[in-house]
């Protein structure tokens, strides 16, 4: 997937508040798909590594192919 496949274009680090949905992270293979129900806050890497993420349309994942991740209270 490229950047241009994101619907605003942008690539956003792990910590920042992003407004709901779908997010991949990028770089990793598998990607890493994380869904916000609200406004939060993207999850670090926890490799050392600084986690970047692009918005996606719920239609540019193919499931089989990342790791999926929700965040819940």
């Amino acid at each position: 997937m490229l950047l241009t496949d994101s619907p605003d274009g942008q690539l956003y680090e792990a910590g920042r508040l992003v407004p709901p949905g779908r997010y991949l992270r990028v770089g990793i293979y598998p990607p890493i798909e994380v869904v916000l129900q609200d406004f939060d806050y993207l999850p670090a890497s926890l490799d050392g590594h600084v986690a970047l993420y692009q918005r996606v349309e719920p239609a540019v994942l193919s499931g089989s192919d990342c790791t999926k991740v929700r965040l819940e209270e």
